[in-house]
């Protein structure tokens, strides 16, 4: 057998040796190489051949700044959020070669976000579930529910007992016409962004991601349908991407860049003012606590995090009232002092020393979003379109929606399917849909409250 393998390939073979020593790397070269592949576990001598154009390969394009694709298709992805990282497992596992360009030179956010019960399917897909739970994840305890009322008493309003939600909880399929099923649950995790980015991109590393940070991507030339067929990442490197994915938040640069039209999505949080900080904790216990405060002619709601692991109590607030750019710190030491003297949590005092503050208030107005894909561009995560802070769902969203979102495309785009665009805007729309239903959810309830407890409609 091995004989009449030799012999069938023994033109190629030659080709090859011929092609090796005098380092002229043409088309049908390449080609033939591929055929060797297929025979390099019945093979050692081809192997080793097959090794050593494919390390000659890697030199001549770290020389010249190019990169030959020989046989993965290849996979760029602009933007290391949670989103962009959790595409990288999909398309890594889905045979793709896979780079990441991130702008920043670090994961520096450290707001906390809590994650619902459904991203454990996606943990337990790539059998990271078990690492994250023991080095990263604060599992909450309880999420309660406060009203500041009119006359400045507190009550309590409800409780939901989250750390009994476990792994055994069912979860809905990832369709489009199940994503308004998902993310009922408070929640079921606590983990600051940050400790999340750098968890996930440690382990897209171990997986052969690439990750090349303190960079961003330049387009260098189109496809006719609009896409990207080459593009540079650093001065001395050029990539030919068979899929682009543009997950670099609300404001683009690289959709901008790439002229996709825009339209206005309808914000139900548009008016409204978002600040955070963060304050030391020295407690045993993660649990949530949100304070709806109608004590003034204005509503403000404020999320909190007590979170054990990160010792860290991160706090949200968002107001109807502009909230001044020099007062950030004083609203949120306010806010926390307000919690405190409650007695709501088994706590004895505030540890009072704000650690961090975003530089200013964020304004949520009426957003523009884009297309979803053009070509081979997909827009993935806050690009393609959310709605606000109050949610809280972008680390879940990303952890599951837009995993199964690539998944669809990459058998569409393996199935050279006609419908891939249509099938990824479906994806893309019910995605975008569940995030909005979520806030609008939350804002009436919300709203109820303070019309409740001033006597309104």
């Amino acid at each position: 057998m091995t004989s009449n393998i030799s012999k069938s390939y023994k033109n190629d073979y030659l080709l090859v040796v011929k092609t090796l020593a005098s380092n002229k790397f043409e088309k049908n070269s390449l080609k033939v190489l591929k055929r060797l592949s297929d025979v390099t576990d019945q093979l050692p001598f081809v192997k080793s051949l097959y090794d050593a154009v494919n390390f000659r390969i890697k030199e001549i394009a770290l020389k010249s700044g190019l990169y030959f694709r020989t046989m993965k298709p290849v996979a760029v992805v602009s933007g290391a959020g949670i989103a962009g990282l959790a595409a990288s497992f999909e398309l890594r596992v889905r045979g793709f070669n896979v780079v990441i360009v991130e702008k920043r030179e670090s994961f520096s956010r450290f707001n906390v976000i809590n994650l619902n019960i459904e991203t454990q399917a996606f943990f337990k897909k790539f059998d990271l579930l078990e690492k994250f739970e023991r080095f990263v994840a604060a599992k909450i305890k309880e999420h309660r529910n406060l009203l500041v009322d009119k006359d400045k008493f507190v009550k309590f309003i409800g409780l939901s007992v989250v750390g009994k939600i476990g792994h055994k909880q069912p979860v809905f399929s990832f369709e489009p016409r199940n994503f308004n099923k998902l993310f009922n649950q408070n929640g079921v995790y606590s983990v600051p962004i940050g400790v999340l980015q750098t968890f996930l991109a440690e382990n897209a590393l171990e997986r052969g991601v690439t990750i090349i940070g303190n960079t961003t991507v330049k387009i260098l030339s189109r496809t006719q349908v609009g896409g990207v067929s080459k593009i540079q990442i650093t001065f001395d490197r050029i990539l030919k991407p068979d899929l682009f994915f543009i997950a670099e938040g609300v404001h683009s640069r690289t959709v901008i860049e790439l002229g996709m039209k825009t339209r206005e999505m309808t914000n139900v949080c548009t008016g409204e003012n978002w600040i955070f900080g963060n304050m030391s904790y020295f407690g045993k216990e993660t649990f949530v606590m949100s304070l709806i405060d109608v004590s003034e002619k204005t509503l403000r709601l404020t999320n909190l995090i007590f979170n054990a692991k990160a010792q860290v109590i991160n706090i949200a607030v968002t107001s109807d009232r502009e909230v001044c750019e020099y007062d950030i710190r004083k609203q949120i030491q306010e806010t926390a002092q307000q919690v405190f003297n409650q007695k709501a949590f088994p706590l004895e005092k505030m540890h009072s020393e704000l650690l961090t503050t975003v530089s200013k208030p964020v304004s949520i107005v009426n957003r523009i979003l884009y297309p979803f894909s053009v070509g081979n561009v997909f827009c993935i995560g806050d690009t393609a379109g959310s709605s606000s802070p109050l949610a809280g769902l972008g680390g879940t969203l990303g952890l599951t929606l837009v995993p199964c979102t690539v998944k669809q495309l990459i058998d569409d785009y393996e199935k050279q399917s006609k419908r891939l665009h249509e099938n990824f805007k479906e994806y893309s729309n019910g995605y975008t849909s569940r995030w909005i239903e979520k806030s609008e959810a939350i804002k009436e309830f919300c709203l109820n409250v303070y019309k409740k407890e001033h006597g309104m409609n």
